[in-house]
């Protein structure tokens, strides 16, 4: 007889207690430590671990640009086996709390911090050569200007949810004499005048002919929209370089071959994620070093120099 089944015949399945749903918790991932095996995966050929410790440093010194983006990376650490040459650091989308320990590189000039979980601005304001700060999509709860190098002219905050602009808008203008740029958008020269500072008239000669320069390169942008034909397939603006790389890096991926085979085509996936990736990190180190560049010549900034004093 069927367990289930009283003695009448009648299945009593339905009468059973339903088991109780049980919650499931799925613990997060823990931060990693910023180990010389990371930065030599990141920074270095495949097969370097095997180099001596002696080459490792050696080749480690000749990196300027530092790239340890998307590695879960918990706290700022270890940086020191680089060369104080390096000027780009890029530590986005980790789980980093507090700027710490970059005391030894005093030639930084572009730190990316986005999308980490900082809670104040901190271990930043002895970087004199400092330009281009990015501390987008994190926890900030208030801006302590003081902590920031006068030497930025531009700072991207946006993404903190606790934090208002129009509370520290002005007093970011006041006391970043180099400001160009904050959150995405250049300081007019009204801005500047509204938050207390003295305006020179060449500053709104510069501006004007700054404005005209932009409605200008609009129009041209216009006209090459209204003459591009709706079925071409490609179609690259003279006017921005960096479309050009996407646009390029987009084509070359259709051109590559299908492999039928599964374990050739993982490996072919990852090989075009690998690609991408490293496509994506050249072309935001050209977008930041354009905006630089740009801001310097409108600002007729001297640029800073490569070289390294000696110790």
């Amino acid at each position: 007889m069927d367990a289930t089944a009283s003695p009448q015949g009648i299945n009593q399945a339905h009468l059973l207690p339903e088991p109780e749903e049980q919650d499931i918790e799925f613990s997060e991932t823990k931060p990693v430590r910023l180990s010389l095996h990371l930065i030599v995966k990141r920074h270095l050929p495949i097969g370097s671990s095997d180099w001596s410790q002696e080459k490792i440093i050696s080749e480690l010194n000749k990196v300027k640009r530092v790239r340890l983006d998307r590695e879960n990376i918990g706290e700022i650490d270890s940086l020191e086996l680089f060369s104080t040459q390096v000027t780009n650091l890029y530590l986005q989308s980790n789980k980093i709390c507090t700027i710490q320990n970059l005391e030894c590189l005093p030639n930084l000039q572009v730190l990316v911090l986005s999308n980490n979980q900082i809670k104040e601005i901190s271990g930043i304001n002895y970087l004199e050569k400092l330009l281009l700060l990015d501390l987008s999509e994190n926890c900030l709860e208030k801006v302590n200007i003081e902590c920031i190098p006068k030497s930025i002219i531009i700072l991207n905050l946006t993404g903190n949810s606790s934090l208002k602009e129009a509370d520290y808008k002005p007093g970011m203008i006041r006391n970043l004499p180099k400001l160009k740029q904050l959150n995405e958008n250049e300081i007019s020269n009204q801005e500047r005048r509204d938050a207390g500072v003295n305006v020179d008239s060449d500053e709104e000669d510069e501006e004007a002919e700054s404005e005209e320069e932009k409605e200008e390169e609009d129009e041209i942008s216009e006209d090459q929209r209204t003459e591009t034909k709706p079925g071409s397939e490609l179609f690259v603006p003279f006017t921005s370089s960096e479309a050009d790389l996407e646009v390029s890096a987009s084509s070359s991926y259709k051109q590559l071959p299908k492999i039928e085979s599964s374990i050739q085509g993982i490996a072919a996936d990852m090989l075009l994620r690998s690609q991408k990736r490293l496509e994506d990190m050249t072309l935001q180190h050209k977008r930041h070093l354009q905006q630089i560049t740009n801001i310097k010549i409108k600002s007729k900034i001297k640029p800073v120099s490569d070289k390294v004093k000696p110790t």
